[in-house]
């Protein structure tokens, strides 16, 4: 407790940087006047404002400069005042409300919101996640745990480099795929987590087990509010915004990974969430295109973080692709693009690995990115295990029925009955991103930590907040339906 008190003004500074970085950033390339823009710009801005962290690192480690605390400062103090102009030159341009009916979106409209709508719910979904971030932050600070592979792996990245800043060369690897670390064995991913751990390492001039997960719950908390924030940017009404915050705060898988410092995963879903809710709301309100200088930031954290944000990416510039040829095409045309598409790779997959296949001769393995390979024949008793996971198993509580339910009717409301482009590009990211994540899981060797359930949770998570931001947006879509029909 003592080491706690008497680091705190220096934890306090490697948390308010980035969070002032991202902040200023996001001034200059986002701004929206309507309620939740607060709460979501708040909790956007400190996983993007640690992206430019990790990025000043690669330049001053790439640069032969070495990865010092105050090198990163003055390159994030220099980025300060480029994004603060930036931000004048916008408000300057932007000085009349984005939309006048909505022009009012500070505490005032959130108060009203507020008076009209059930007060006891409100208080009581406050009053708990209240509760629940100080036991988290509690858990977190009081009581280290590290997950073994994640400490193994980039933690010794982070004490190497808080030892020896001069040794960037150490972890060699191209900028988005590591190469893998020759010490320990332990992964193959990118650095991004142990430039994190040592950015708050540095800054707090210790290596305190305790203060340097700080990142995590903070991360975790962001989630939150950039959830309700972009939820009541699609004008989903307050009480279906906090209840949605609340139900994904509370998983238990999620509060793991607030708890459990060390792995990425809760780091990718937040990034993953910024890249989908920000496409949304470029449609969702015409916002101009410097709405996507953000997303591509959130791209690069991804980039930076996992090797899994290559396939994130990926799935985000495939996912837009096809929006935009599905709303400007016949549907009927696209679906049979789609069909053929997916014959031709199902045909090729048999006969290249198949019992008949000759082309590759890989024996039924053909490695692809990340150390992943095809392999035949597939893995069905994969899906199996995920289904065992999304619905047996209390990892999620009962998100994933409820998600069933709601993106079937979503999927029915975007393409049949409710013409939404913002919606239906949502909903186009999250059934790709689950075509995606069914396919590796059963025609990859990574079926089998999809059946050992070692790994298939936290792939998951990556894609759980843009679903829950989804599950908000299809109740409020089903509630002004109904209301309609009743009228």
């Amino acid at each position: 407790m003592n080491s706690l008190i008497a680091s705190f003004p220096s934890l306090l500074v490697a948390v308010a940087i980035p969070w002032v970085v991202g902040l200023l950033f996001l001034f200059g390339f986002w701004h929206i006047r309507h309620v939740g823009y607060w709460p979501a710009i708040i909790g956007m801005a400190f996983p993007i404002g640690l992206t430019w962290i990790m990025l000043g690192y690669y330049i001053l480690g790439y640069a032969g400069e070495g990865l010092y605390l105050s090198s990163n400062i003055v390159l994030q103090i220099c980025l300060m005042f480029v994004f603060l102009a930036l931000s004048f030159h916008r408000i300057k341009k932007d000085s009349r409300p984005f939309n006048r009916e909505h022009s009012s979106y500070g505490l005032q409209q959130f108060i009203s919101a507020f008076d009209r709508t059930c007060k006891w719910l409100v208080y009581l979904i406050l009053s708990l996640l209240a509760v629940r971030a100080i036991g988290v932050l509690s858990e977190v600070l009081l009581r280290p745990l590290f997950p073994w592979d994640a400490w193994r792996g980039y933690a010794i990245e982070a004490k190497v480099w808080f030892s020896f800043p001069d040794r960037f060369d150490a972890f060699t690897g191209p900028f988005f795929l590591a190469d893998e670390i020759y010490w320990t064995g332990e992964t193959t991913h990118p650095s991004g987590l142990g430039l994190i751990w040592l950015w708050f390492v540095q800054n707090i001039g210790d290596w305190n087990d305790s203060l340097m997960n700080a990142g995590w719950p903070i991360v975790w908390i962001c989630t939150g509010l950039l959830l309700f924030g972009f939820s009541r940017l699609g004008k989903v009404r307050l009480t279906i915004a906090l209840m949605t915050t609340y139900a994904f705060l509370s998983m238990p898988f999620v509060s793991t990974h607030a708890v459990l410092a060390g792995y990425a995963d809760i780091w990718i879903s937040v990034l993953f969430l910024v890249i989908s809710g920000l496409i949304y709301l470029k449609y969702k309100w015409r916002q101009s295109a410097s709405i996507f200088v953000p997303v591509i930031a959130g791209c690069l954290g991804m980039l930076m973080l996992k090797e899994h944000g290559i396939l994130w990416v990926g799935v985000i510039c495939l996912s837009m692709a096809i929006s935009n040829i599905w709303l400007k095409i016949d549907r009927a045309r696209v679906l049979l693009i789609v069909g053929v598409i997916s014959v031709i790779v199902l045909l090729v997959y048999y006969y290249a690995l198949g019992p008949s296949g000759q082309w590759l001769g890989n024996e039924g393995r053909l490695g692809i990115a990340g150390g992943v390979a095809l392999v035949f024949p597939p893995s069905y008793e994969s899906l199996f295990s995920i289904l065992k996971h999304l619905y047996i198993y209390s990892n999620w509580h009962l998100f994933w029925y409820f998600f069933t339910v709601l993106y079937i009717a979503g999927l029915a409301i975007s393409i049949f009955s409710y013409p939404d482009v913002a919606y239906f590009r949502v909903t186009m990211i999250l059934s790709l991103s689950g075509a995606v994540f069914a396919g590796i899981c059963v025609f990859t060797d990574f079926s089998q930590s999809v059946v050992d359930g070692t790994s298939v949770n936290r792939i998951l998570l990556h894609i759980t907040p843009t679903a829950s931001f989804f599950c908000a947006l299809t109740l409020e879509k089903l509630f002004q339906l109904s209301r309609c029909r009743g009228a």
